[in-house]
């Protein structure tokens, strides 16, 4: 062999080596297999593959070292790689091997070599944990799809050029969408498939761009006509994204359609509107406190009623407001201790009154505030009963004095219930002139003591007092004794 000849055959080896160490560095497993299918050579990666040594797998066959498995089921060795390949009906295809545990194979592979003397190429891959990423990738997609349907918001992600990647059922129902391959399209693309939002769709861009414009997330408050006739607010939040070079990557739009709310509220304000008005046309003092003793509501009437100045309300030392209203009252360290009582039980119910230094008297009421059965306050209501307790004493002296006149008058008296017929009231002298005491009186009916020539009198008087009529005449009564007694009534 020349000189020539033996400096080629180092280059060729030296190739070979080099090769060898950029085959047996990589993570794929390559393995040569000639047409009597043995092993002809492989990497370290294949012998790790199959937890053998380089001389222990060369001449070896390729099925005795990967029991390839597809669907459960051992692969045929007609299907097997390295005589596909070397059959040229070969395409990359994925396997199932047995470790100890379940790994997938994705083998890829081609011939070389000439006819006379040809070896197949397989390159194998263990892709099991990409393939294990992209089924919980794909779970976690399906998992995000369904929330995003489940919520009745609007969702919709489109890229830099506007063409929608994404959209949950609400968005396309909202926008007539329903059934249409959105994948890709743009708002002007779109809005010919949904006749009604047209013009919303193609106005979609308008706002799109704004968005990208401020650089930031942009929220406005749209009116989107409906086909029923009715008119949604809209809460729409679009929120653009971008490439750290400043490329426009993707814009997040959100929507909330705000109708039903702002009904409620609009209910809820009518609502304490009227509430508000009650309460200040309340004539008795309320006052509101939470859990903590904090004022949390009171009516203009309160206020008055205390001389409360409007900073007090205000002022965080509690103890200084209950002092103020304690010094206006006779007995300040009852009131104090009573409301010490009430806030230590806060499911306590309390009423009674309250005397004031300038002669007032107030009626006070207190009541827990709940909230199902969760007790969060207090509620205090105070009434003035100044006039009306003055009204009651004035009834209760009438009294006094009418009772003594009645009592005292030398005639006897009778004060009948129409409707019964009885006697409801008798002084002194009629129990005298009759014999019967009061108790006894009390209990008779008029046939028991007027006598029967004179009950049609009796009647006639009865009668005409129904109407408002006066009555004066004559009638004989029977004493207890039995004897007779006239009179006269009036």
């Amino acid at each position: 062999m020349s000189t020539q000849q033996l400096e080629q055959v180092k280059q060729l080896q030296a190739t070979v080596n080099k090769m060898e160490v950029t085959l047996g560095a990589i993570a794929d497993a390559v393995v040569w297999v000639g047409e009597d299918r043995l092993i002809q050579w492989c990497n370290s990666r294949f012998e790790s593959l199959v937890n053998q040594s380089h001389a222990t797998v060369c001449g070896a066959k390729l099925t005795d070292l990967l029991p390839l498995t597809q669907v459960g089921q051992p692969v045929a060795l007609s299907c097997y790689p390295d005589v596909q390949i070397l059959n040229g009906e070969y395409e990359t295809a994925n396997y199932q091997l047995q470790q100890d545990e379940q790994i997938t194979l994705q083998i890829s592979g081609s011939s070389t070599g000439m006819t006379s003397d040809r070896c197949a190429i397989l390159v194998i891959r263990d892709i099991t944990l990409t393939q294990r990423t992209q089924e919980s990738l794909q779970e976690i997609e399906e998992r995000l799809q369904t929330l995003i349907n489940a919520t009745p918001d609007i969702i919709c992600l489109k890229d830099g050029e506007g063409k929608w990647l994404l959209s949950n059922q609400a968005n396309l129902e909202f926008l007539q969408l329903q059934g249409v391959d959105y994948l890709g399209k743009t708002d002007s693309e779109l809005a010919e498939f949904s006749n009604f939002y047209h013009d919303a769709l193609l106005n979609c861009d308008k706002t799109d761009e704004r968005a990208w414009q401020l650089g930031c997330v942009h929220r406005v408050e749209e009116a989107v006509p409906r086909p029923d006739g009715t008119v949604s607010s809209l809460d729409m939040i679009k929120a653009p994204l971008f490439y750290q070079d400043g490329r426009r990557k993707a814009l997040v739009v959100l929507g909330r359609d705000l109708s039903e709310r702002k009904q409620t509220q609009v209910a809820l304000e009518n609502s304490l509107s009227l509430l508000s008005a009650i309460f200040e046309s309340i004539q008795d003092g309320i006052l509101v406190v939470d859990s903590s003793s904090n004022i949390t509501s009171y009516n203009q009437k309160f206020l008055e009623m205390w001389s409360i100045p409007p900073g007090l309300l205000t002022e965080p030392d509690h103890p200084q407001r209950l002092a103020y209203l304690a010094n206006q009252l006779k007995d300040p360290d009852g009131f104090l201790q009573r409301v010490r009582e009430l806030y230590s039980q806060p499911e306590l119910v309390s009423y009674d009154w309250l005397e004031l230094e300038d002669g007032r008297v107030f009626e006070r009421y207190s009541c827990p505030q709940r909230i199902g059965e969760q007790i969060i306050g207090r509620v205090w209501s105070f009434r003035d009963i100044t006039q009306r307790q003055k009204a009651e004493a004035a009834l209760r002296q009438s009294e006094l004095q009418y009772r003594s006149i009645f009592e005292a008058i030398n005639d006897g008296l009778f004060i009948t219930d129409i409707e019964t017929e009885k006697v409801a009231e008798v002084n002194p002298a009629a129990c005298q002139m009759h014999g019967y005491s009061y108790e006894e009186f009390l209990t008779l009916h008029p046939s028991a003591y007027i006598h029967p020539d004179s009950h049609s009198v009796f009647l006639e008087f009865v009668e005409k007092t129904r109407v408002g009529e006066q009555f004066y005449g004559q009638a004989v009564d029977i004493c207890k004794d039995g004897t007779d007694n006239k009179w006269y009534p009036n």
